[in-house]
């Protein structure tokens, strides 16, 4: 054969998987979008956090338009004397909220539309990572299965927690750049991981700090067999540089966290993370436990089907090879999330001062969300074989745990807002000062 025929050959091939990757990504997207239609239908999800948001987003846009690029100063709270909040908050979010204020000419389009983006951004993340370590088949599933997560669906759905769902979307490709780095070592690689772990600093404070836990144990358990000093110096760089990326706003938050005086003259009980472990109590006195317990139920219904992995193994050998390797590091950071989240962890807890400013042990479940889709996708050829066989029953039984869990998190969504008056919400949070509950660095 030539070596033009050859090359014609390779061409043809490489332009087959191109096609086939650009589909399953459209697919995954289309997916996030369609789980976003209950807010273009019925509204953007609204309860006094949406409110706060919208307190920092307006002055946000305004100083930029302004020509003030990086804002540090809240200018209508006090009575417009302002408030140092923009200092302590991340900005990241409200970047993306002004930019697609500034294209869509409307605070309403424009935020359907950031969140909208958000979303689909996640589901590729966790395609990407998953593609790392099964077929794009399977890891088309694993896009798709995040985007309908209880927990995913519940941040902007039930808990308005607009930050922390927007940084449960960038985490995922700070697991798929560790994962190429201990694969490939590449050099862009690398800089991946420092640009989506500064993205995740930028985002959203709590969610920066637990991500960091769970990305250096995801790290310790991925590291190869050979080359470990160098692939860990190569991850260490990652990190580092993503710090110094974003140390224009970290730094200022170490260096002036002493102003955070909330906590000290009114603490809130509620937000004492004592209180606040899954599973710590099933009495409906704490509201706050009471729906994490269920959304870790409903988490639990979509994965129990991939315990049929260990059976997988026993009755298909030619699987365990490949799988039992890949699925080694998913393993373990479930179960890091699991005890993190619940009182098993509360030991932890309290030695680590920085962790319980996190406030909340449940936000541990953010990560759940992005390992469950991994080991959920593991076991699909086995139950495609079950599904082609006499047990077909037990299939079904497979696909309606899931499909109710789906079906639960979408219901029970909080009324929406189907409008922004936005110079009513300025008026209202002109009095407000900077010392308040809303003032723990969260989203």
């Amino acid at each position: 054969m030539s070596s033009r025929a050859l090359n014609l050959s390779q061409a043809k091939t490489m332009t087959a998987r191109l096609l086939a990757v650009r589909k399953e990504i459209v697919i995954v997207v289309a997916v996030a979008v369609a789980a976003m239609v209950p807010a273009m239908v019925f509204g953007v999800p609204s309860n006094r956090d949406l409110a706060n948001h919208f307190r920092f987003a307006l002055p946000f846009y305004d100083a930029l338009r302004s020509g003030n690029f990086y804002p540090s100063w809240l200018q209508d709270s006090n009575g417009g004397y302002g408030d140092a909040s923009f200092m302590f908050y991340p900005p990241a979010l409200y970047y993306l909220l002004a930019l697609m204020r500034f294209l869509t000419r409307s605070w309403y389009v424009g935020t359907l539309a950031t969140f909208t983006v958000i979303y689909a951004i996640g589901a590729v993340g966790v395609y990407l990572w998953a593609k790392t370590l099964f077929p794009r088949r399977e890891a088309m599933w694993a896009g798709i299965f995040f985007s309908l997560m209880p927990y995913h669906l519940n941040q902007y759905y039930q808990a308005t927690m607009f930050a922390e769902f927007a940084a449960t979307s960038v985490l995922p490709f700070s697991f798929y750049f560790v994962e190429k780095v201990c694969q490939s070592r590449r050099t862009r690689d690398i800089a991946g991981l420092a640009l989506s772990y500064a993205l995740l600093l930028l985002t959203n404070l709590p969610l920066a700090v637990i991500g960091s836990l769970a990305i250096g144990a995801y790290a310790l358990l991925r590291l190869p067999k050979t080359e470990r000093v160098k692939t860990s110096i190569l991850l260490s760089t990652g990190i580092v540089l993503g710090l110094l990326a974003s140390s224009r706003f970290w730094t200022t938050v170490i260096a002036e966290q002493a102003w955070i005086r909330a906590d000290n003259i009114a603490p809130d009980p509620s937000v004492d993370y004592r209180i606040n472990f899954v599973l710590s109590t099933l009495s409906p006195d704490n509201l706050n436990i009471w729906w994490t317990n269920i959304l870790l139920a409903l988490t639990l219904a979509m994965l129990w089907p991939a315990i049929t992995l260990a059976w997988s193994f026993k009755t298909r050998p030619e699987l365990t090879p490949t799988k039992r390797v890949a699925l080694l590091a998913p393993l373990g950071l479930l179960a890091l999330t699991l005890v993190m989240a619940t009182p098993v962890s509360r030991f932890i807890w309290n030695h680590i001062r920085t962790l319980q400013q996190t406030q909340f042990p449940w936000r541990w479940l953010a990560v759940t969300s992005m390992v469950v889709p991994i080991i959920m996708v593991a076991a699909l050829p086995y139950w495609e074989s079950i599904a082609k066989g006499k047990r077909r029953p037990l299939a079904l039984i497979a696909v309606g745990s899931i499909a109710i869990s789906v079906a639960f998190s979408l219901r029970t969504h909080r009324p929406g807002s189907t409008e922004f008056r936005c110079n009513p919400v300025r008026r209202k949070f002109e009095g407000y000062t900077w010392i308040t509950r809303y003032f723990a660095v969260v989203a």
